[in-house]
C-alpha cells in the first residue's frame, strides 16, 4: 500500500488482510489499586515535631457488582460504575482550628515535704509536660519518667512501703501521678490502670490518689477523643497543676462520686452528662482500699509500754531503749480527717484543690482543708495487702 500510494498508484486495488482479537480484560483489582484510597483522619506526625498530616478521603466500589456490570455488558457498551466516598472525621482544616483547643479539665494539689522531695516533684512533672496522645495512644507513668535513680538526679525523700513511711529514691512522685489522675477522672479519657496507696494521703481525697512503684504499680490513661490531647504538668514550688488540653465537640460535662464504704475504703465513679443536664453514662473506675495508719502505730505504742514496764520491774530504769521507727510520733501527729473534695473554680468545675494544713513529710497523713467550704463530709474503710513501695 504504501509503494502504491508513494507511486501515485491510485487505480490498481490492493489488498489488506484485517486481524480480528476480542477486547482486553479489564482487571478490576488494578483498576481498584489505581482509584481506591483508605479515608484517613488528620493527625500529628511524632517524627515529625508534631507536624499535621493532611486528612484523606476514602474513596472505593462494589467489585462484585462492578464484575456483574463489565461481564453483562455488550462489545462496545460504556459502564459506569459507582463509587462510595468517605469523608473524614477530621479533617485538616478540623485539626488547625481545633487542636487544643479546648480544657478538658485541670487539677491542682499543694507540695511540701523536704527539699529532696520537692526535687523529685520538679522532676517528675517535667517529664510528664507536654507529652501529647494521638487518638488511642496510651500514657503511662514509669515509661514517661522512668526508673528513678540517683544517677537521674532523682532523691530519697519520703514514701509509703506497707503502711509504714520509708525513705526511697524518688520519694513524692506519687503526689505528681495522683494530680495527673484527678485531672483525667474530670475527662472521658480512658483510665486502664490505676492503683491506689496503702495508706490514705494527705494532698488529696482517698480515692483520687494513684500510686506508682517502678516495675509493679503503674499509672496509665488512654485518649477516647478523636482529637490530639496534651499534658501539661508545672511545679513552683508550692503547687502542682495538672491541664488536660484536647477538642470538646459534644458539650458533655463530668463529675465525680466518691461513695463512702467503711473506714477506710472509697468507690470513684465518674458521671458524665450531656449538655442538658442529663445523665449519659455512670462509669465505676476504681475501688479504693487502705491500711488505718494508726494500727501500726498503735502496735509500737503497745510492744514499747510493755517493754518499758519489763525493764522498770528488772531494775533497769536507764533509758537505754529507744523506738526505732523514726516515723512513728509523725505518723501520730498527721493523723487528721478529711473533709471532702474541693470545689471547682473554672467556667465547669474542671479546676480542683486540696491544701495540706501540716505535712512535714509531704507523703504523710494530714488535715485537709476544703478551700470552698461546699465539699461533703467523707470516711473510708477498708485493707490493703501488698508489699511494694509507693514513691
Amino acid at each position: 500500500m504504501v509503494k502504491a500510494v508513494e507511486e501515485h498508484n491510485f487505480t490498481d486495488e490492493i489488498s489488506c488482510p484485517a486481524t480480528f482479537s476480542p477486547p482486553k480484560e479489564i482487571n478490576l483489582e488494578e483498576v481498584a489499586a489505581d482509584v481506591c484510597a483508605d479515608m484517613v483522619n488528620a493527625t500529628l506526625d511524632p517524627n515529625n515535631s508534631y507536624a499535621i498530616v493532611p486528612s484523606k478521603t476514602g474513596v472505593t466500589f462494589d467489585r462484585v457488582l462492578a464484575q456483574s456490570m463489565y461481564d453483562s455488558a455488550a462489545a462496545g457498551q460504556e459502564i459506569i460504575v459507582p463509587l462510595t466516598v468517605a469523608q473524614p472525621d477530621v479533617t485538616t482544616e478540623d485539626l488547625q482550628t481545633k487542636l487544643f483547643r479546648d480544657t478538658l479539665a485541670s487539677y491542682y494539689t499543694y507540695a511540701g515535704g523536704t527539699e529532696a522531695r520537692l526535687q523529685n516533684i520538679s522532676k517528675a512533672a517535667a517529664s510528664c509536660s507536654g507529652t501529647i496522645l494521638l487518638p488511642g495512644e496510651s500514657f503511662s507513668y514509669n515509661q514517661t519518667l522512668g526508673e528513678r535513680t540517683l544517677e537521674r538526679g532523682y532523691q530519697k525523700a519520703g514514701a509509703y512501703s506497707y503502711n509504714e513511711v520509708i525513705e526511697e529514691i524518688g520519694g513524692g512522685i506519687c503526689q505528681v501521678s495522683s494530680t495527673i489522675f484527678s485531672a483525667v477522672l474530670y475527662t472521658e479519657l480512658a483510665v486502664d490502670e490505676r492503683n491506689n496507696h496503702s495508706m490514705p494521703v494527705s494532698y488529696l481525697p482517698q480515692g483520687m490518689d494513684a500510686a506508682v512503684s517502678w516495675g509493679s504499680l503503674d499509672f496509665v490513661f488512654r485518649n477516647t477523643y478523636d482529637y490530639p490531647v496534651k499534658l501539661n504538668v508545672s511545679f513552683d514550688g508550692y503547687t502542682i497543676g495538672v491541664e488536660i488540653l484536647g477538642t470538646k465537640e459534644d458539650g458533655h460535662y463530668i463529675d465525680i462520686r466518691l461513695d463512702q464504704l467503711d473506714s477506710y475504703s472509697a468507690k470513684t465513679t465518674r458521671l458524665v452528662y450531656d449538655s442538658n443536664g442529663s445523665l449519659i453514662s455512670e462509669e465505676l473506675i476504681a475501688y479504693s482500699n487502705y491500711q488505718n495508719p494508726n494500727e501500726k502505730k498503735n502496735t509500737e505504742d503497745q510492744e514499747q509500754t510493755t517493754e518499758t514496764e519489763t525493764e522498770t520491774e528488772n531494775g533497769d530504769n536507764s533509758g537505754e531503749y529507744t523506738n526505732n521507727n523514726e516515723n512513728s510520733e509523725t505518723a501520730a501527729g498527721e493523723t487528721g480527717g478529711n473533709d471532702g473534695t474541693g470545689d471547682g473554680t473554672g467556667d465547669d468545675d474542671s479546676d480542683r484543690y486540696w491544701e495540706v494544713v501540716e505535712d512535714p513529710y509531704g507523703d504523710s497523713i494530714g488535715d485537709q482543708v476544703d478551700l470552698y467550704g461546699d465539699a461533703p463530709d467523707y470516711t473510708y474503710g477498708g485493707t490493703y495487702d501488698t508489699e511494694a513501695y509507693w514513691e
